[in-house]
């Protein structure tokens, strides 16, 4: 097992249990970049929360990998990237600079409500949900998708 396989299983299971596996999380709504909006009481299926900004190297530099993520695994599991204090004007700069074709939905915390609800300290974050709202995973930093996978096919085959 890689040191960084096994530091994401110790704060995934860190996490579970300090939560404990009835711990529901708070919910949520924001506007979304393609003028919807996500409101996560809704959603059925898993949900993947990411925190970001636009402004966060880290951030910028593994949402190609979030995007390879996105398209795999969108009908399977809900998704949300939730911008830090970001506005509509910041992402469609970022999305229309980039040379990537971002289709994954962006959520706007412009006054950063949502990220404090979850107590986000530092980001990028990620926060991958069961079908029942608990947190299965909480994921501090950046990380390849490859590793986002691992953490999402676990909680599919719960």
């Amino acid at each position: 097992m890689r040191f960084l396989d096994i530091v994401i299983h110790t704060v995934c299971v860190t996490i579970i249990v300090t939560m404990g596996s009835s711990n529901m999380t708070p919910d949520f709504s924001c506007d979304l970049n393609d003028g919807s909006t996500f409101v996560l009481k809704d959603k059925k299926k898993p949900v993947f929360i990411n925190f970001w900004a636009t402004w966060c190297g880290p951030c910028v530099g593994e949402m190609p990998d979030l995007q390879n993520v996105y398209d795999e695994y969108k009908d399977k599991i809900d998704f949300v990237f939730i911008n830090c204090g970001g506005s509509q004007s910041d992402i469609d700069k970022f999305v229309q600079s980039s040379n990537v074709k971002y289709t994954i939905p962006i959520g706007f915390d412009k006054d950063n409500a949502i990220s404090s609800k979850f107590g986000v300290r530092s980001i990028p974050r990620t926060i991958i949900l069961d079908s029942d709202k608990r947190v299965a995973c909480d994921i501090v930093g950046a990380r390849r998708g490859e590793d986002y996978v691992k953490e999402i096919n676990k909680v599919l085959k719960k």
